[in-house]
């Protein structure tokens, strides 16, 4: 536990034991050789950081294997060799392999910043309602990487506690370059967590609670479980979303540069305001949109349906007459027939139907067809009933 100040500038810290070690820091620690903290030795190891923290350099947490050594590693001796078979535990028949822990955690407290190369831990832990902004970058590491390129093994959780709590991540999430082992973050707690950095990972933020602000550029494809909110001014890779999506903060625009799925009791929440310049939120998506709205009402459950598609007649110029047919369950058919009406069209349709009980639906709907040459109309109701 350190108040006051460590000055390890000519080496940094090392601390390395057989158990899990704690490090408690309210102080100053200058590190040396771009190294502060380095805890090696077993997994469990956790690091907490309190309010008045300043740490000059890295913050690491180690594992370590021990890897037998080779015949060649011993020389070709034989009675080396032979030493070592029949005693495979002694250190001098070994050679101890940094590994990344299974287990490590980083807490944080109060409210402060660290931007120095934090590495090794796969829970980051905000305890409280304040701000904390972490500056490094995090990198996938493979379950099999025994030689550690990368910054933290297996998901990485970042549970933010207290309800009025952010953590702020500047740095870059990437994918392990060397095994391709792609990123996996999963944000609990009921605080937020914004990811301001521009990162390159393609792997998946699994947004299991509270609030994820994408406010940089996060590559990844970001999944919203129930009562979970992610909103912002940033983009994403993709949306799938049983929860909250809110664009902008405030007023803005979140983009999508893959698919956004809105799943059944999803909200999509847009804000207008016409004072404002631009005065409503917008959700820009590139790739499909995949979407279902659904109203819960003392009559039963309805849905809201809408259609919309281009369609080529490849035979409109043809001299003769022909049809070409668009349709839709709920906003009905339309058939149109003739003679040179023109190759481009467009069929667009709103319906509603609704579940009045468990045995009967009702649906009603309108669509419109419109091509180079003309337009028509269709109208449909229809009625089921099971038993």
């Amino acid at each position: 536990m350190n108040t006051g100040t460590i000055d390890a500038s000519l080496g940094g810290a090392g601390i390395r034991g057989n158990d899990s070690l704690r490090l408690e820091n309210s102080g100053t620690i200058r590190g040396g050789a771009g190294v502060a903290v380095e805890i090696s030795g077993s997994d469990g190891s956790s690091v907490l950081l309190q309010q008045g923290s300043s740490i000059d350099g890295a913050i690491s947490v180690r594992d370590f294997a021990q890897v037998p050594l080779t015949e060649a590693e011993l020389g070709n001796d034989p009675v080396a060799i032979d030493f070592c078979k029949q005693n495979p535990d002694e250190s001098f028949c070994n050679r101890a392999v940094p590994n990344l822990p299974t287990t490590a955690t980083l807490q944080l407290e109060g409210t402060g910043s660290e931007d120095d190369l934090i590495s090794g831990f796969n829970f980051i832990e905000v305890l409280s309602d304040g701000t904390w902004t972490l500056d490094t970058a995090l990198q996938a590491g493979s379950a099999t990487d025994r030689f550690q390129t990368g910054d933290f093994r297996g998901p990485l959780e970042i549970d933010v506690q207290g309800a009025g709590g952010l953590l702020d991540l500047t740095g870059v999430i990437s994918d392990n370059p060397d095994d391709g082992t792609l990123a996996e973050v999963e944000k609990l707690g009921p605080g937020t967590l914004r990811l301001s950095g521009t990162s390159t990972s393609t792997g998946v933020l699994n947004l299991l609670e509270g609030r994820v602000d994408a406010a940089g550029t996060i590559p990844m494809a970001t999944v919203v479980s129930p009562g979970a909110t992610v909103f912002g001014t940033g983009t994403l890779g993709g949306i799938r979303s049983e929860g909250r999506v809110a664009p902008g903060n405030s007023i803005g625009t979140l983009t999508v540069t893959g698919n956004y799925e809105s799943l059944p009791n999803s909200i999509l929440e847009i804000e207008l305001d016409p004072t404002a310049s631009p005065k409503v939120d917008l959700l820009v998506v590139s790739g499909n949109v995949t979407a279902e709205r659904r109203m819960e009402t003392a009559s039963g459950s309805w849905k809201l349906l809408g259609s919309a598609h281009y369609h080529y007649d490849w035979l409109a110029a043809e001299d003769a007459f022909h049809d070409i047919t668009a349709s839709n369950p709920i906003t009905g058919t339309i058939t149109q027939v003739g003679q040179n009406r023109g190759a481009h069209g467009l069929t667009a349709g709103l319906g509603i139907s609704g579940q009045l009980t468990e045995s009967i639906a009702v649906g009603a709907g309108y669509a419109y067809g419109w091509n180079e040459d003309g337009e028509e109309h269709a109208r449909s109701a229809s009625f089921s009933m099971t038993w």
